[in-house]
């Protein structure tokens, strides 16, 4: 997904339970989780470049 902040943002606006907000892995993605209607699980993920992220790990 190209912006994993974005997306999570129109899912919740839509109707989605925010579970756990866009936080970057040890290994170079940026991962969300949402429970959708009738408790569908949801994670939403973006690769990141090396060049973004906070910079840590």
């Amino acid at each position: 997904m190209a912006d994993a902040r974005e997306a999570t943002d129109a899912a919740v606006a839509g109707g989605a339970e925010l579970v756990a907000p866009p936080t970057e892995t040890p290994w170079r993605s940026l991962n969300a989780r949402l429970k959708g209607p009738d408790g569908v699980a949801l994670t939403l993920f973006q690769e990141l470049d090396q060049s973004e992220g906070d910079g840590e790990g």
